[in-house]
């Protein structure tokens, strides 16, 4: 039984990395590349090190995460996909998971380069601080694609919510704000992160809600 679900859980994500996942995560390494051109990214202290992965590396949650119902824009895929025995919300969790999975894996690797430059950081803690802006504004992107099946939609909502906070107030956010670490504060972190995973909860909810009426 175990490794039946294991077989048909790595046969999901291989077939998810075939047809959809690559490009994006391809454009997403191109992100972090690009990122030491941008900022300093070497012999920086803690808190100007907070600057780019809260400004740029954070940005590859919108770049994984969002467009993981994207495939079943195309009727034949959405069709082969509700046809079978696994429950389409079932394969969303597994694209998920490898979306969270390649993010954490990015993240890290790019914060270990920033560590071996010199730069005055704790690797954990640059690491979920990274991560949980990135799955913020992920989920924050699927949501919106979920409710609209509108990928345009998809992406501006969380780049939208992104430049609230790039001109606005720390206190106007709250829990919410995005660059807490640049002035040393963890805390919005943990509320960033259990929002993420709330907001992906809610995507699965209202995507599987739609799955239902498209049946009746």
């Amino acid at each position: 039984m175990y490794i039946s679900s294991f077989v048909k859980i790595r046969t999901i994500a291989v077939s998810s990395l075939r047809h959809n996942f690559l490009p994006h995560l391809i454009l997403s390494v191109l992100l972090l590349l690009v990122t030491p051109f941008v900022f300093g990214t070497a012999n920086v202290d803690a808190k100007a090190a907070a600057i780019p992965l809260e400004m740029f590396v954070s940005l590859i949650g919108i770049i994984l995460i969002t467009p993981v119902f994207l495939p079943e824009q195309q009727e034949n895929i959405r069709d082969a996909v509700e046809s079978k025995a696994t429950s389409p919300v079932c394969v969303y969790v597994i694209r998920i998971g490898t979306s969270l999975l390649a993010m954490l894996a990015l993240i890290t690797i790019f914060v270990c380069y920033m560590k071996g430059n010199g730069c005055a950081i704790s690797l954990p803690s640059a690491v979920y601080g990274a991560f949980s802006g990135g799955i913020f504004l992920g989920a924050l992107g699927l949501l919106a694609y979920g409710a609209s099946r509108v990928i345009t939609v998809g992406y501006m909502v969380p780049l939208t919510y992104y430049m609230l906070n790039l001109f606005g107030a720390k206190k106007i956010f709250g829990n919410l704000y995005l660059f807490s670490m640049t002035s040393g504060s963890m805390t919005e972190k943990y509320w960033l992160f259990a929002a993420g995973l709330i907001l992906i909860t809610l995507a699965l909810l209202v995507r599987n809600k739609a799955l239902h009426l498209r049946a009746l």
